[in-house]
């Protein structure tokens, strides 16, 4: 695999975790909870693995910063799934557009 761009890796990423939020947004009403929590969180591992192959050539503290939020998506996904957590939903969400937002305008990443 040749070197990555991470600018242009996150704004991939960037644009892919806006589509998810969106997905999320919407499952409620078009029945595709489960799916679109499938789906968000293969998002989330595929940008953890993306970040952790070698070739990917990421910033440190971004790299740990994706990091600690893929496992608060894994853990909300999680309290969703089982109910234990009502605004798990809506913290997905947020987190997606932060998080892509972030990307693809090049800023900090917010905090999970």
């Amino acid at each position: 695999m040749a070197a990555l761009g991470w600018h242009e890796l996150l704004a991939e990423e960037g644009h892919a975790l806006a589509a998810a939020a969106q997905r999320l947004a919407d499952s409620e009403e078009s029945d595709d909870l489960e799916g679109a929590l499938d789906h968000n969180l293969s998002l989330w591992v595929r940008i953890r693995t993306l970040m952790e192959h070698e070739s990917a050539v990421l910033p440190t503290g971004l790299r740990a910063h994706l990091s600690q939020l893929w496992h608060f998506v894994a853990q909300k996904t999680f309290e969703k799934r089982e109910g234990i957590a009502p605004d798990a939903l809506e913290i997905l969400i947020e987190t997606n557009r932060q998080v892509s937002q972030a990307l693809l305008d090049g800023r900090d990443l917010p905090q999970g």
